[in-house]
């Protein structure tokens, strides 16, 4: 299932996993590092 987030301008200095724990709950360091080199965490519909 995709999900879309828009992230206000606040957090535009904020680094994008930091970003993912602080508002999608308790997930892994690991798991979002493994999920972003994998392309599963797209920015722009980028990887």
């Amino acid at each position: 299932m995709k999900k879309s987030f828009i992230v206000d301008y606040e957090f535009n200095d904020m680094r994008l996993d930091r970003w993912i724990r602080n508002n999608l709950g308790k997930i892994p360091q690991g798991l979002i590092e493994k999920n972003l080199r994998n392309g599963i965490i797209k920015v722009n519909k980028k990887r």
